[in-house]
């Protein structure tokens, strides 16, 4: 049976792992609901705020749209003015008029137009030559102005003679000073409901008007084209959001210039007469109600005075804004929105939707929250009611915990690592006694081929003589199916701690480590298994028949037999085992096994790392060193230390670490002889040793521990 993780020394006092299995189940409804509630609320008050900014995002983006529109409208129909009003056959006649306007005292007395013969013929010119001009366009017809402001020729004969409405005064003054404008909507004369409310009132038109200028570029009048404005209403509804959403414009008093699309609901809740002809162009202003008339009775306290909703109060003094916190508007719905004020034009445009469209999606996220707690109150009162008839699944665990320390003959102590494929246990033989290290492996990681794979190698390994090699004793499978094998337990530190606790080492000293490694590699490489995972890390500094520097190499976890002449791409292609930061190009390029001079490269870098306290290719990120790798050449140790070494171990470790595999030494064989040849070769001894971890043996005792744990790949990087 597998053992429980962490179950030494909590047991050793009395408090069993079945103990507190029962008082975790004990607590964990509480738990849940503490843990949960306050997680609902974060996840709830995210939701909110990540929608909000969407809702944000979105209005701007649908008022940005809305405007960008009604501009390349408006330019479109300037430009059509422009164009109409410089053509000769305009020009002409319209002087003309305007003059025989001016020279018609009985004109200017009566405000009607010219009669003389000349002025009726040039009426004529000018109508014949507007028709098929205004044609092209989606004006439904035109009048000249002079100077004065009273139209001079139209083809509404009711027009002739009358004069500017007053509140179009900036409109043609504007045209007069030389600019091509577009009028707001206006009506064309007394509107209203007449005759006891019996009457329509006249629909509102705009115009845009463009300068009637001579040769000698004087203004002289003012064409103006008549719009509908349902063509300006339908260039707001462009980007549109949803089934509330609404774009429209409004003056500086809060007339809407465009139809709401809600004209319905106006009516039927008496916001604007329903009469025929009645629109809410002009009639509807921008107001709040002061409560929503879809859904609510007027307050017996309401004021008479009904002031314009927050959006349309900031933007007639010429802001911008958007307000995803929602406000009320004109018929008194809560709504968010995003407007903006157009100075030239003199008018506003807001984009709204209602709130509760705006936040739908909120209500679900909310009831999903609400369930979830819920769950969980019922969870934890089926764990309260259960609780009792767990009490004997305690004590039934109870009397079997002895055994759960047990795997196999070996006595589980201590865990003393985990790596990606599994836990490492300290502990004993029963009979034997023995100290020794079980690695139990993840059933999660392991599928049968996997476990085939992991016996073979296991078996492998257990060839292996080498007292540079570690011994693996034995190795089983539990009454679980969990797959383990027992190993040498090495109480010392690995490479990697040694030099992160106290620096780079000489160069007498590696080559002495390094001679080590070798003989355990030269074994493994004459029976055909490649390590693929030589690191610090996997390299223990253990005390071994009074040799305190005897190194072992530990972690055959990762091992492959090519002894029986399989080539390396049909095993475990497209995989790159091993560690990413010691591993050859070759294996990170093609991302399967490499051979025996893999093993080579990786003794080079870890002798680089053990020379200069770095790894060859020291990036910020992984990806970073993967790529340096495969594309770079190694700084060399030197320049990293920023002080000379012996160039005849430099000249080594820079062809171990070289891209192409042909071009390191051929064997462990050849690369050990090539160490021994060194200058350096011999400098350190089993004496220098012995002062060293005197002098230094303080420094890294507090790595031991981990040290132990990297026999069984407990700090590796792989991947």
């Amino acid at each position: 049976m597998r053992p429980l993780e962490g179950s030494t020394a909590e047991d050793a006092q009395g408090v069993s792992p079945g103990r507190r299995l029962g008082m975790l189940w004990r607590l964990m409804p509480l738990l849940l609901l503490l843990v949960l509630i306050p997680f609902g609320w974060v996840i709830y008050a995210t939701a909110e705020r990540g929608l909000r900014g969407q809702v944000e995002s979105q209005l701007e983006t649908v008022l940005q749209a809305d405007v960008a529109a009604l501009r390349l409208w408006m330019s479109d129909k300037e430009t059509a003015a422009q164009l109409i009003a410089a053509q000769e056959a305009v020009r002409e006649p319209a002087a003309e008029l305007v003059e025989a306007s001016a020279q018609s005292e009985a004109a200017a007395q009566s405000q009607a137009a010219p009669e003389s013969p000349a002025a009726a013929a040039a009426g004529r010119r000018l109508a014949a030559a507007m028709d098929p001009l205004i044609r092209g366009t989606s004006a439904v017809g035109w009048a000249v102005l002079d100077g004065e402001g009273v139209v001079v020729a139209s083809d509404d004969p009711a027009l002739l003679g009358t004069r500017r409405p007053d509140e179009q005064a900036g409109f043609v003054d504007g045209v007069l000073s030389g600019a091509t404008l577009i009028s707001h909507p206006f009506f064309p004369a007394a509107s209203g409901v007449e005759d006891g409310g019996e009457s329509p009132a006249q629909e509102p038109v705009m115009y845009v008007g463009s300068p009637l200028k001579t040769d000698g570029d004087r203004v002289f009048g003012v064409l103006a084209l008549r719009l509908l404005p349902q063509e300006f209403t339908q260039v707001l509804t462009v980007a549109r959001w949803g089934e509330s959403g609404e774009t429209y414009a409004f003056d500086g008093e809060g007339r809407l210039l465009s139809r709401s699309r809600f004209e319905g609901q106006l009516r039927e809740y008496g916001l604007i007469p329903d009469l025929p002809g009645v629109t809410s162009i002009l009639t509807m202003r921008v107001v709040d109600p002061g409560y929503n008339v879809l859904r609510e009775s007027p307050p017996a306290d309401l004021s008479p005075e009904r002031p314009l909703t927050r959006m349309a109060a900031s933007a007639v003094t010429g802001s911008a804004g958007v307000d995803a916190e929602g406000y009320r508007d004109y018929r008194g719905v809560p709504v968010v929105g995003a407007w903006t004020w157009l100075p030239d034009s003199g008018f506003g445009v807001a984009t709204e939707v209602d709130v509760d469209e705006a936040y739908g999606s909120l209500a679900v996220v909310r009831f999903i929250v609400i369930v979830l707690l819920a769950l969980v109150a019922v969870a934890a009162l089926a764990v309260l009611l259960a609780s009792r008839s767990l009490y004997f699944l305690r004590v039934r665990h109870a009397r079997g915990e002895k055994q759960s320390d047990r795997l196999g003959r070996y006595q589980l102590e201590e865990k003393i690592g985990a790596g990606g494929l599994g836990e490492v246990y300290k502990a004993s033989h029963v009979l034997l006694r023995r100290p020794t290290a079980v690695k139990i492996l993840s059933q999660e990681r392991l599928d049968d081929e996997e476990l085939r794979r992991f016996q073979r190698e296991v078996q492998l390994a257990s060839r292996l003589t080498s007292p540079h090699t570690i011994r693996i004793y034995d190795y089983g499978i539990g009454g679980d199916g969990t797959f383990y094998f027992a190993m040498e337990y090495l109480p010392g530190v690995d490479l990697e701690r040694l030099v992160e606790a106290t620096g780079p080492m000489p160069e007498g000293r590696v080559i002495c480590l390094l001679l080590q490694v070798c003989e355990s590699l030269q074994e493994a490489h004459g029976q055909g298994v490649v390590h693929r995972d030589i690191k610090p890390g996997n390299l223990i500094v253990s005390p071994h028949g009074g040799e305190l520097d005897f190194v072992v190499v530990t972690d055959f976890g990762l091992a492959r037999d090519f002894s029986d002449g399989e080539p390396a791409a049909a095993r475990g292609a497209g995989v790159a085992a091993g560690t990413p930061r010691f591993l050859a190009p070759e294996a990170l390029r093609h991302g399967g096994v490499i051979d025996e001079s893999g093993d080579i490269y990786a003794l080079g870098a870890t002798a680089y790392y053990l020379l200069t306290g770095s790894e060859p290719f020291d990036a910020d990120t992984l990806a970073a060193a993967v790529r340096s790798a495969l594309s770079e050449d190694a700084q060399r140790p030197s320049e990293r230390l920023g002080r000379p070494l012996s160039a005849d171990l430099e000249a080594i470790v820079m062809q171990c670490l070289e891209k192409d595999p042909r071009a390191r030494p051929h064997s462990i064989a050849a690369l050990a002889a090539a160490l021994r040849s060194c200058g350096s070769s011999g400098a350190w001894s089993a004496a220098d040793a012995r002062i060293w971890w005197t002098e230094r043996g303080r420094d890294v005792e507090a790595g031991r521990a981990e040290g132990r744990a990297a026999q069984s790949g407990g700090r590796a990087d792989r991947g």
